[in-house]
């Protein structure tokens, strides 16, 4: 089989058990396979906390939540799921264990994507080739310290198909209606999942008190739901209160309409930054182990605060300056005006439409 008989494949499954952040860039990988494979039935298999999301996406016909890949009996349990869908192609689309163990033990004629991959989390300061079982690629890729919208991108691109265009947004079909606050608000993510890509306790209490004096706007924290108790005690003596609130452990669904609502996001380099980048969203990153050549927006309407060290980039398993990490180098102020750039341009965009 060569790569032009693709098109005659009954079905495919994309792989993505990673992060959100994986998770979003995989999406693209989706429109690009809807684009060359119009005919062909499309599963993608995801972690079940981000099946909400892919089910908003169009070119996706069926979103598989997986539960529990992390450990071994979820990871078999998934692949089983695969060998029982008999798909004709499964492919991986990051250079994770997880992906490599279920598109390999799912046992379809065809795969393609990291199949050679075990590291447990993604290196973005190592290479990953991508390899297939069953055809010959139209051409060699190797994704490594590159931005990580490529990662999936990349094994459409060794498939021989064309990327998606560049500044396509996604199409997402409107998601469930959620009680939004009154007036315009900005969504603020100061948390990670990721104890160094965090922003300190107190530059996020000072960020929000000249917030909240600066402007009129609400300001909503969101954060995952074992977050909550930690953002409430950390927002506890912000005033006013009333301008304030915390939202954790939002649906993929309620996130993706309070995003695209937003007048700005303002986050740390983590999934609901990629998600917002992706929506169009005015996006401020705050970044610190990862630099932005491989994790920052590169949307016009974004912009990117990082200070880079002489231990920059690191795989964030461990910090050697504890008392002077990258990310207690974004400053409060730093940040606030990067927001008042946005609302500049944001403000004099609706001006001109006006």
């Amino acid at each position: 089989m060569n790569v032009s008989e693709l098109r005659s494949l009954r079905s495919v499954a994309l792989v993505e058990l990673n992060r959100l952040g994986d998770v979003v860039h995989a999406l693209s990988a989706a429109r690009v396979f809807r684009r060359n494979l119009p005919n062909t039935t499309i599963t993608m298999l995801v972690d079940e906390m981000y099946q909400g999301l892919v089910g908003l996406e169009p070119a996706v016909d069926h979103a598989f939540g997986a539960n529990d890949t992390r450990e071994m009996p979820g990871l078999i349990r998934t692949a089983l799921h695969v060998r029982r869908e008999d798909f004709d192609c499964v492919c991986s689309l990051s250079p994770i264990l997880r992906n490599t163990i279920v598109t390999r033990l799912g046992r379809s004629r065809f795969a393609v994507g990291y199949l050679g991959a075990k590291q447990r989390k993604p290196n973005f300061l190592k290479t990953s080739e991508i390899s297939s079982i069953g055809f010959e690629l139209a051409g060699k890729e190797v994704y490594g310290f590159e931005h990580i919208s490529l990662t999936a991108l990349k094994v459409c691109r060794a498939l021989g198909f064309a990327d998606v265009p560049p500044g396509l947004q996604p199409r997402f079909q409107q998601p469930t209606q959620y009680a939004l606050p009154d007036g315009p608000y900005f969504v603020f993510h100061p948390l990670a999942g990721w104890r160094f890509r965090e922003w300190p306790d107190d530059n996020v209490r000072e960020f929000l008190r000249k917030v909240l004096a600066a402007w009129g706007y609400k300001v909503i924290v969101i954060g995952a739901g074992n977050e909550e108790k930690r953002l409430r005690q950390l927002l506890d003596a912000m005033q006013p209160q009333d301008r304030i609130s915390v939202r954790a452990g939002l649906t993929m669904e309620n996130l993706v309409y309070l995003l695209q609502q937003a007048s700005v996001f303002i986050g740390t380099d983590s999934g609901p930054y990629q998600l917002a980048a992706a929506l169009g969203v005015p996006t401020v990153g705050l970044l610190g182990p990862a630099p932005p050549e491989i994790t920052g927006s590169t949307d016009p309407s974004s912009r990117i605060l990082y200070h880079r060290l002489d231990c920059s980039p690191c795989m964030q398993d461990k910090c050697v300056r504890p008392t002077d990490a990258c990310m207690h180098r974004i400053s409060a102020d730093e940040v606030v005006r990067k927001v008042e750039d946005l609302l500049t341009i944001t403000s004099g965009k609706a001006a001109n439409r006006g």
